[in-house]
């Protein structure tokens, strides 16, 4: 994977997004204990949207995902909302402007871009 974005969900180092051979991806890897090591498996559904260059943060039990570039041309303004606990995907709303390459953080309610 390139381009993907690392963030903590539920204690557990997870990949979000990135290219593989040069095509964005919806999956989360997360890095998981398997035999005497660890690996990057799949514990988590899909995305919705295929993105790489996207901008992640996770509280409580939502992992928010925000814009990204898909397939490297279409830059996106969407907005996912992963709920761990039913490990069900939403939409949220979309950003004012797309954003690629971007950090986000949460303080109180409020998203920081």
């Amino acid at each position: 994977h390139t381009e993907s974005t690392l963030v903590v969900v539920d204690h557990i180092l997870t990949m979000v997004g990135g290219k593989i051979s040069c095509r964005a991806t919806d999956s989360l890897l997360s890095l998981m204990e398997e035999g005497k090591g660890k690996k990057w498996l799949r514990n988590l559904p899909a995305m919705l949207t295929k993105r790489c260059d996207t901008a992640v943060v996770c509280s409580g039990h939502s992992l928010i995902v925000a814009g990204g570039n898909e397939d490297g041309s279409n830059r996106l303004a969407t907005v996912e909302v992963l709920d761990t606990d039913t490990r069900q995907w939403s939409i949220s709303s979309s950003l004012t402007h797309p954003l690629t390459e971007a950090t986000i953080s949460l303080c109180g309610e409020r998203l920081y871009m």
